[in-house]
């Protein structure tokens, strides 16, 4: 299977998972809940903490940079950069640059 994120729409989400401003998703799902996303993080939004209880997350950043809040400690996010967050560990996502933040993310569950 080929997914082509730019043949998928892309969605604003309003406060996504309780964050700040409006996060940009491109999001793919199969039956089993694997995701698929191609998610934009304008300045002075985020993506609100939230805990992976049932499923994994790996993001990779495509351009941009970002902070990631990942189990209470905060680490920057650069392009290259990949961030993994387990089953039952929580994160979130800030952007608190003056430039888009870019990134895939894979979400596996479990």
């Amino acid at each position: 299977m080929i997914l082509r994120f730019e043949n998928i729409p892309e969605v604003a989400e309003e406060h996504f998972w309780k964050g700040d401003g409006t996060i940009h998703l491109r999001r793919w799902a199969d039956e089993k809940g694997n995701k698929f996303l191609l998610v934009r993080v304008l300045p002075g939004c985020s993506i609100g903490e939230h805990t992976h209880s049932t499923n994994m997350e790996v993001c990779y950043i495509l351009s941009g940079h970002a902070k990631v809040l990942d189990d209470g400690v905060v680490y920057p996010l650069a392009p290259g950069d990949v961030h993994y967050c387990p089953q039952g560990h929580a994160h979130s996502v800030f952007n608190d640059g003056d430039e888009e933040m870019t990134m895939y993310c894979v979400v596996a569950a479990q």
